[in-house]
């Protein structure tokens, strides 16, 4: 039956070495789906893990990436210090200026695998998809035990429509961590657009078991069921949704569950 394909909202949080520490600030501190990157103060405090390794470079499979203009950067700084002024040009949207600071962190620390994190963060806002993947793919390679990082290359991955790939970074992401509600809700969207919505159905569904008041997963859950034919469950999702504020759910509820059309 026909139906409202919208792209899904995919949900993003950045990772620090020490997962299991991470996963308990970010809980507490209760960041949510809308892609911050994890607090300065609280990422440098984790540390890195060193490996002592050079990671090796990803094949570009994907496109060449731009060349970012940008200010002229400080000298004789610590990779540290570079990284939090990277930081706050990210949180000012300067981008370009981020980039340029983070690579000169990892030009002095090649091992530093947060600010690779960062360094893919700020080039998927810029759209260039194939930098971003390179620069969370070394981040893995330094970090394999970072399931943030797995769930942030599956966000950009989803933008490039390679769905499988989305899968099994999820996949990954949630054997490392299983109870982050971010890549069930992720992988859900790429079972969704692989048509298979018994899968899709089963992740949204423990997102939300997860975390209740997960509008992307409660719009996503209400999709899959609209599609079974079970058009009243759905709009209890979608009026959850609405009733949280979010924009999708709202236009859903008033297309498919209203008395008037």
């Amino acid at each position: 039956m026909a139906k409202d394909k919208q792209s899904p909202l995919v949900t993003i949080i950045t990772g620090v070495a020490s997962t299991v520490l991470a996963a308990l600030i970010l809980y507490f501190i209760g960041i949510k789906s809308s892609g911050e990157p994890i607090k300065l103060d609280d990422a440098n405090n984790q540390g890195e893990l060193i490996t002592g390794e050079t990671p090796a470079k990803e094949k570009d499979v994907y496109k060449t990436s731009p060349v970012y203009r940008t200010e002229k950067i400080e000298p004789n700084l610590e990779p540290l210090e570079y990284y939090r002024i990277g930081y706050s040009k990210f949180e000012a949207d300067d981008f370009n200026n981020a980039i340029q600071y983070f690579s000169k962190a990892i030009t002095d620390s090649s091992t530093y695998s947060l600010a690779y994190c960062m360094r893919g963060f700020s080039k998927r806002h810029l759209e260039d998809y194939s930098g971003a993947i390179k620069d969370y793919s070394i981040a893995i390679q330094l970090n394999p035990k970072s399931y943030y990082y797995y769930n942030n290359r599956a966000v950009v991955k989803f933008f490039l429509e390679d769905y499988e790939s989305v899968i099994k970074d999820c996949t990954k992401s949630i054997e490392l961590f299983p109870n982050n509600s971010h890549p069930f809700n992720n992988r859900a969207n790429a079972y969704y657009m692989l048509g298979k919505y018994d899968q899709a159905k089963d992740d949204y569904q423990r997102a939300i078991d997860l975390e209740p008041n997960y509008t992307d997963a409660l719009k996503g859950l209400g999709d899959c069921l609209l599609y079974f034919g079970e058009k009243d469950k759905a709009c209890e999702y979608w009026k959850k949704g609405k009733f949280l504020g979010d924009k999708a759910c709202k236009e859903l509820w008033e297309k498919h569950c209203t008395e008037e059309k």
